[in-house]
């Protein structure tokens, strides 16, 4: 379940990064979601955060799209905080799709997002 939400949170980025999600993104996030929300370590989930922002702006929920994309982004920091001293195969495995670039992908989807808010209004 959660290397399906990865691969659609991944999607999704793409996606929004293009111009917007599509209804069937929108539908398989709002699914997998639902589907590991009660898991006990769904809230250190990048993915999960990841995911749950792009959900929130889609439904137009500005405030919870930012919370989720800015926790997205803190756990990002703190892995590779961890991933710091380790060896070169570990820290490649463990970033991919988390690593510089995609940091920066996410820090632009974040800045959309506050941009969205100050257009409107809120």
């Amino acid at each position: 379940m959660w290397k399906d939400l990865k691969q659609a949170e991944l999607r999704g980025v793409r996606e929004r990064r293009s111009g917007r999600l599509s209804s069937k993104t929108v539908a398989k996030l709002r699914d997998l979601l639902e589907a590991v929300r009660g898991e006990p370590d769904a809230d250190v989930g990048i993915c999960f955060h990841g995911a749950s922002a792009l959900l929130s702006e889609a439904d137009g929920l500005l405030e919870d799209a930012v919370r989720h994309r800015e926790i997205e982004i803190a756990l990002i920091l703190r892995l590779h905080e961890l991933m710091r001293g380790e060896p070169a195969r570990s820290v490649a495995f463990a970033l991919q799709d988390y690593g510089a670039d995609d940091l920066a992908i996410r820090r632009e989807l974040l800045s959309f997002v506050r941009q969205a808010m100050i257009d409107s209004g809120g």
